[in-house]
């Protein structure tokens, strides 16, 4: 895959380029017509929601999942932010920046809404911009006057860079989707592959955690990791 590198910027006489993992809206949007964007959004957007949001439960299928039947995702937090609402939500996502896509997910779920509709919150993202001329709250407002959601949300490509830019991790994994080199950094998986692949045959990752030590050790990280207070 042929990397995409950060526009550069100009800011008076200099010429700013942003890091490899400082990701825009319009990155986005010019990733979304890529033949794999479609399977790939939820990937990004679970990692958003799972490292920003303190999460009683997700559900959001990417990958092959994404062909199978239900709601692209369902999600339960215990505490929102700017691009999840707190308690009960049901998310629709697609690579489509189009009203009659996202109309016809709309009609199609509403239609047939779980019982939990009226307290639940109905979430569509697009991966690309949505037309500035109709606003996404003019599009969420119209849907939300229909019901039977108790509120309904749309975000875009924009959304979505300022989500990034409080997700450090998401970030980084959304930098090597669009084939940038990042240079001294690497993923956690990354990471763990390159270890294994040193010798021959591979060392399977169960090797580090030999040992009752070691064991408790990362157990004691998980649970400081899932912790809404975290790890500081």
């Amino acid at each position: 895959m042929s990397g995409t590198f950060p526009a550069r910027e100009n800011r008076g006489n200099a010429v700013v380029v942003p890091l490899p993992w400082e990701i825009s809206g319009d990155d986005l949007r010019t990733w979304a017509f890529r033949t794999e964007a479609p399977a790939r959004l939820p990937l990004l957007v679970r990692r958003l929601l799972a490292s920003t949001v303190p999460l009683q439960s997700l559900d959001m299928r990417g990958d092959g999942g994404v062909q199978l039947p239900g709601w692209d995702g369902v999600v339960r937090a215990t505490q929102g932010n700017a691009w999840c609402p707190a308690g009960l939500s049901y998310w629709e996502l697609t690579v489509q920046t189009d009203d009659a896509k996202l109309n016809e997910d709309f009609e199609k779920r509403s239609a047939n809404a779980p019982k939990s509709a009226k307290s639940a919150t109905y979430v569509a993202v697009i991966a690309g911009r949505y037309n500035p001329k109709k606003g996404k709250e003019g599009w969420s407002a119209a849907r939300r006057a229909q019901g039977p959601w108790a509120d309904v949300r749309l975000l875009d490509a924009d959304d979505l860079a300022a989500w990034l830019e409080q997700s450090p991790a998401a970030s980084l994994w959304m930098a090597y989707e669009l084939g940038r080199p990042v240079v001294g950094v690497t993923l956690p998986e990354e990471a763990l592959r390159l270890w294994s692949a040193a010798t021959e045959p591979p060392l399977p990752p169960d090797v580090l955690l030999l040992g009752d030590s070691r064991a408790g050790l990362a157990e004691a990280l998980r649970e400081r990791l899932v912790d809404p207070r975290g790890v500081g």
